[in-house]
């Protein structure tokens, strides 16, 4: 359809291709309108008499919306590869018809040479009075995009947007300018800084904060961002999302992985706790690839750190953790190694039991390093054995007691449910489910079904069954000792 209308267009005289646009215009939903901007690209290319013909043709009819305004400026720009003193003086000049035909062209035109930015730019600027806002946020996010803009253009621009953001609570104009500087590359201290200072506690911002920083080359921004957003939210009274964060530094991770990796080590090392908390959450409850995270090149008071960390909160699912900490099972630092085998002990003798000593046993550390986690583990079997023979230690009988009386509340309130489920449509159409023999099921009289089978497994610290409230209370509370 495309090369049928480029042929079209060729063989039209310039009043019926502008009838045809005009036609289009007022049905801007037409299919076939986005069609025309490749036919008309192929004119300026092919005929640019006749293309400039059509311009003045339309800046003549001063019917200045939709399809026609972009257009305009389409042909402008494209004969500007070929002649842009032509393209430039008529950006100029339409300045006093429509506004946004020339600032558009005067935006995205390429500028070969400082002289030619330096000229544009001092137009506009003398250009206030006609000129509006949302114009300059277009003009200078372009310009900054130039080869030749000058470091005191580029000043020029940062200012403005900062005196912007510093007069105008508007949210509109604040998400103009974040996006115009999202769609930028290189700046990254001064974009930075931007969204620190002005950007920071605005919702919109923190939803989008992918797209902003997904044009940075440096990971030490996103490290930056993530202890000041992090400090800001607490500052707030409030517990930070750090997993807003995982989708970049995955991405980061992908571009320059061993300059994200010591990102992480560093934030594992740091003086304050909630940094070092952070940075645990960032890569494992994430997609974060820990396979080349290495804690070996850390110094004796970062190991401990990173450890103590590490081994902080293990409530369930360990083995993410557990292949991190052994890494340090034959460290050069003696302290490091007690203090891995003390925190290991305890997890095994009062937590996972077995389960988790046969994954430590099976990560290939050495006897030595396994005696005292073995020695806590069958002290701990020793103490079970005989509280199991008295009843009122004896934590089978204990526990069974709290599982009864769970069972007794989850009974009432699923009796609670049912009688609600009399008064719900949906829950009617359940009731109507028949289980057939344990292994299929039957809605109605259709037919038997064979039943499907999920299943999911998990390993969970006992405490959480044993202490719920007090595991709550003293794992959402991390205090340092290094």
């Amino acid at each position: 359809m495309s090369n049928l209308i480029e042929d079209n267009l060729l063989q039209l005289s310039v009043q019926d291709i502008y009838s045809t646009l005009v036609a289009l215009n007022q049905n801007s939903d037409d299919i076939y309108c986005y069609e025309y901007h490749d036919s008309i690209k192929s004119l300026c290319h092919h005929d640019n008499v006749k293309a400039k013909e059509l311009f003045y043709s339309i800046i003549e009819g001063k019917i200045f919306t939709g399809l026609l305004v972009d257009i305009s400026v389409l042909i402008l720009l494209e004969i500007a590869e070929s002649d842009f003193e032509w393209a430039y003086k008529e950006a100029r000049f339409t300045i006093e018809i429509n506004r946004e035909i020339s600032i558009r062209v005067l935006s995205y035109l390429k500028y070969s040479s400082g002289i030619q930015l330096e000229e544009a730019f001092s137009y506009v600027e003398s250009k206030g009075d006609i000129f509006i806002l949302k114009d300059y946020i277009l003009f200078y996010s372009q310009i900054l995009n130039n080869l030749y803009c000058s470091e005191k253009q580029q000043n020029k621009c940062f200012q403005y947007f900062v005196s912007i953001l510093n007069s105008h609570s508007d949210e509109k104009v604040e998400r103009e300018i974040f996006f115009s500087l999202a769609s930028l590359s290189g700046y990254e201290q001064e974009r930075f800084d931007l969204y620190i200072n002005h950007f920071i506690s605005k919702d919109f911002a923190i939803e989008q904060m992918d797209k902003y920083f997904c044009r940075f080359k440096s990971i030490h921004y996103i490290f930056d961002l993530i202890i000041s957003l992090s400090c800001f939210i607490r500052d707030k009274g409030e517990k930070p999302d750090i997993h807003i964060f995982a989708q970049s530094l995955c991405s980061f991770q992908r571009k320059n992985e061993e300059e994200t990796n010591n990102g992480i080590l560093w934030m594992l090392t740091q003086n304050d706790p909630e940094i070092r908390m952070d940075a645990v959450h960032l890569i494992i409850d994430s997609q974060y690839n820990i396979n080349n995270l290495n804690l070996t090149v850390l110094n004796e008071l970062e190991q401990l750190r990173a450890l103590e960390v590490l081994l902080w909160n293990w409530l369930a699912d360990y083995k993410k953790r557990l292949k991190l900490v052994l890494q340090l099972w034959n460290s050069s630092y003696k302290n490091v190694v007690t203090y891995l085998q003390q925190c290991l002990s305890y997890y095994v003798s009062y937590c996972y039991y077995g389960s988790l000593y046969e994954d430590i046993k099976n990560y290939g550390v050495s006897d030595f390093f396994l005696e005292p986690i073995n020695n806590s583990l069958k002290e701990q079997k020793t103490i079970i054995a005989e509280k199991e023979k008295i009843n009122e230690l004896n934590s089978c009988v204990n526990d069974s007691k709290m599982r009864k009386l769970y069972f007794k509340l989850e009974g009432e309130e699923h009796s609670k449910l049912l009688q609600h489920s009399n008064e719900d449509l949906f829950f009617k159409l359940i009731h109507t489910v028949q289980i057939v023999r344990g292994t299929g099921w039957q809605i109605g009289q259709k037919d038997i079904s064979l039943l499907g089978k999920v299943s999911t497994s998990m390993t969970v610290n006992m405490q959480v069954y044993r202490f719920p409230y007090l595991i709550e209370r003293y794992y959402n509370k991390f205090i340092s000792r290094f």
